[in-house]
């Protein structure tokens, strides 16, 4: 259920997101075709996860639950520190560049990682994680 947890629900469910937004903002059609292919491929995995902890969940007692609990807002933690540091890193460059790599700005890139991580924490919060 842990692994399901880390990898599937909150690795490939913040990752979708961020792919989807890379490639909608991707001024290069190479590089949106190759981000957009990303989002399409991660999306199953998220489903996976989803599945495999919906199949655990059940049998797990409110200890386990509640250790599910802490390991999701530790891994959602960690993507929060990556996305600081992201959104440090390009303070200063155009939105064209940004673009042309497949990159959101920084101002672009916080809404779309906040937006799916709220949609996450609503997931864990109907699993009972939250």
């Amino acid at each position: 259920a842990e692994i399901a947890l880390r990898v599937g629900c909150i690795g490939e469910g913040l990752s979708v997101p961020t792919l989807e937004g890379t490639a909608r903002a991707a001024t290069h059609p190479l590089v949106r075709a190759v981000l957009a292919r990303l989002a399409k491929d991660e999306r199953p995995h998220m489903h996976i996860g989803w599945l495999v902890l919906g199949w655990a969940l059940p049998s797990l007692d409110e200890a386990a639950r509640a250790r599910l609990g802490a390991v999701a807002e530790a891994e959602i933690g960690a993507f929060r520190a990556e996305w600081a540091a992201v959104e440090r890193q390009g303070e200063g460059a155009d939105e064209a560049t940004f673009h042309a790599l497949g990159w959101l700005t920084p101002e672009e890139f916080g809404p779309v990682a906040r937006a799916g991580e709220r949609r996450l924490r609503c997931k864990l919060a109907r699993a009972g994680l939250a």
